[in-house]
């Protein structure tokens, strides 16, 4: 032991070489090991955030598959319902025609009776009054289909909803 105080006394370079050594010793006795073990758990957890991440996209991928199949779905059912909407507003403007058409050709006032002793007298002006009657009856027919699509379409938006 005292040759080696004197070394290390003559050259306290050697305490350095020694102190490398033991270093280099713990190094390759433990240091490596736990290197070992580290990496270990790093491919480990690097094995499991791959697996998440493929599980994950798989998931997106169907989740987007049945999104884009619903929103056809939904695409094909509003265009359905668009359909019967106009089918139906154009029965309904049919209708409406019809009962105006009738109502105009027989006239909106009752022709004056033979007992009457001045026809003349009924009304102020016939002409007048049935140019009047005429007016109110077609703005009131667009009044009734505008109320009557409204109700078309409120009645085709449930359906779609309930369909829902």
């Amino acid at each position: 032991m005292s040759k080696l105080l004197a070394i290390i006394t003559n050259n306290p370079m050697v305490l350095i070489y020694i102190a490398a050594l033991c270093f280099a010793a713990g190094l390759a006795s433990g240091a490596i090991p736990a290197w070992r073990y580290q990496g270990a758990l790093k491919d480990a957890v690097q094995a499991r955030y791959d697996s998440f991440v493929a599980q994950t996209k798989t998931i997106g991928e169907q989740a987007a598959a049945s999104a884009k199949a619903k929103a056809e779905a939904d695409k094909r059912e509003k265009e359905r319902f668009d359909e019967q909407y106009k089918n139906d507003l154009a029965d309904a403007a049919a209708v409406s025609q019809r009962l105006l058409d009738a109502r105009a050709n027989r006239g909106y006032l009752p022709t004056a009776s033979a007992t009457t002793r001045q026809p003349d007298r009924a009304c102020f002006s016939r002409s007048g009054l049935e140019s009047a009657m005429g007016y109110l009856d077609e703005r009131g027919s667009d009044i009734a289909k505008q109320g009557n699509a409204f109700r078309l379409s409120l009645e085709i938006d449930k359906r779609w909803a309930q369909g829902r």
